[in-house]
This record gives structure tokens, C-alpha cells and sequence, in this order.
């Protein structure tokens, strides 16, 4: 018996990572936490993969008794997924006000909904895990891959979203510099700034949306 079935981590943690889509997610990130001061913006990067990561280790170990426990089927899991991340791609791209946009809110905490789960912990990583473990077994050597290889690849995530959060402050400083430049001393258009935040939040909603479509079944 092998104490590391490398094949099984290679395909779990490759699944894993192009339906988590860590670098999809970044403007997603940022978008919804850019009313965060830095601290609080670093505290959502890891509230986020770590509730994703609970999630999936939770399906991970009991998905087939909880799924038979509330009389769900994996189609459904994977419809009602799909219809879950639509509705935050059209709150993305449509938004109630431009002006003072909902993403950010203090009294929200969106590192658990909509990051952690559905954007990170969604229906086609948790049928990935799933399908996964069934492949494992009772085999000690491939459960102990399985879970590297949701541990390595929610590392990957907060890696990304963490390093994503010092180039963000920089290209933002050095726009805010040049939008300065430009007005001569005169005041800052608050247009211009609405429709950078506008492109953002349709960049956003539209990477959402591939999120949706790349999910299984969906």
C-alpha cells in the first residue's frame, strides 16, 4: 500500500485549482472588498479560503451522508449552484447605485458569502472533492492526497489574493498621481472614478459568469 497515491493528488489538486479559478477571482476579491481598509482586506483573504476550506473538507468527509441526509441529488446540487453564482454575476453587473456601491459594506462580511462559498467553495469543487475521495476509497495513501491536495490548493488561493491586494494599492495610488496631474490643481472628477469602479464591477459580474458556465452539469 502506498503512502501517497501521486496520481490522485495530481488530479485532485489540477481539478481543484482551474474550478477555484484563483486568478479569476482576484478582481472579484478586490472588487467586493474595496471599501476594506488593508488589515481588514487581509483578514477577509484568509477568512475566505479558510471557510472554503472547511466547506470542502466537510463534503470532502461526509458530502454523500449529508447529501442523503436532506434528500439532495448531485444534479440538484449542481443546478442549484449554477443559479446561485448567476444572481451574484447580475448583482455585480448591474448594481442598485453606481454612486455608492453595496460591495465593501461594513455590516456585510462577504469573505463568507459570496467568497468562501459559493466563489471558492462552490458546487463543482465540492463534486471535484467528492468524485475524488470515492476514487480514494479506503486506501490511507490516497486520502492523505486528497487532502494535500485541498490544503495546496487553497494555499494557491490566499496566495493570490494576498499578493493581489499591494499591486492593487499600487496601480490605484499611481492613477489617483496621475489624475491629479491632469486637473491642474482644479477638483477631482468623481465621474471619472464612477466609471472605473462601473468597468470593475462588469469585469467582476462577467468573471463570475464564467464561473458558472465552467461548472459541471451547469
Amino acid at each position: 500500500m502506498s503512502l501517497f497515491d501521486v496520481a490522485l493528488f495530481a488530479t485532485a489538486f489540477t481539478t481543484l485549482t482551474v474550478i477555484m479559478d484563483p486568478v479569476g477571482t482576484v478582481p472579484i476579491f478586490l472588487g467586493l472588498t474595496s471599501r476594506y481598509s488593508q488589515p481588514k482586506q487581509r483578514r477577509a483573504a484568509i477568512q475566505a479560503t479558510s471557510v472554503s476550506f472547511g466547506v470542502i473538507l466537510t463534503f470532502a468527509i461526509l458530502g454523500g451522508q449529508i447529501l442523503r441526509l436532506l434528500h439532495i441529488s448531485m444534479e440538484a446540487l449542481q443546478l442549484s449552484g449554477g443559479v446561485l453564482l448567476f444572481l451574484v454575476a447580475m448583482e455585480l453587473l448591474m448594481g442598485t447605485d453606481s454612486s455608492t456601491p453595496d460591495t465593501g459594506d461594513e455590516g456585510v462580511n462577504v469573505a463568507l458569502v459570496p467568497l468562501g462559498t459559493p466563489l471558492l467553495a462552490g458546487p463543482g469543487s465540492i463534486v471535484a472533492v467528492m468524485v475524488a475521495v470515492g476514487q480514494a476509497g479506503s486506501n490511507l495513501g490516497s486520502w492523505i492526497a486528497v487532502v494535500v491536495a485541498v490544503v495546496l490548493a487553497h494555499v494557491a488561493d490566499h496566495a493570490f489574493l494576498a499578493h493581489a491586494l499591494p499591486a492593487a494599492r499600487s496601480r490605484r495610488h499611481h492613477a489617483v498621481d496621475q489624475d491629479l496631474r491632469s486637473a491642474a490643481g482644479g477638483d477631482c472628477d468623481a465621474a471619472h472614478y464612477g466609471r472605473h469602479f462601473q468597468v470593475y464591477r462588469v469585469s467582476a459580474g462577467v468573471l463570475t459568469c464564467c464561473h458558472t458556465r465552467s461548472l459541471p452539469g451547469i
